[in-house]
């Protein structure tokens, strides 16, 4: 089997092919940004804590 992902999927399949290295036969990337969890963690709680939506709470 080989793996491809761009941007969020090519996190998922790097954090894939690192788990079952022996249950894939090749790895295409492409922009998959961070590469280490703790990066990854960082970018989610600063993306969760952005408000795309405002809504008016008076």
């Amino acid at each position: 089997m080989v793996i491809l992902g761009d941007s969020w999927g090519a996190i998922m399949a790097v954090g894939y092919a690192g788990k079952y290295p022996n249950e894939i036969d090749g790895l295409i990337v492409g922009e998959p940004g961070c590469l280490k969890w703790a990066d990854i963690a960082i970018y989610i709680k600063n993306s969760l804590s952005f408000k795309f939506f405002w809504r008016n709470t008076k």
